[in-house]
């Protein structure tokens, strides 16, 4: 998992949880 991703992952966690 490279560091855009994990960035990517935490706002899309906060704003609508796709990946799970």
């Amino acid at each position: 998992m490279s560091a855009v991703e994990r960035f990517f992952d935490a706002g899309r966690m906060q704003e609508t949880p796709e990946r799970q």
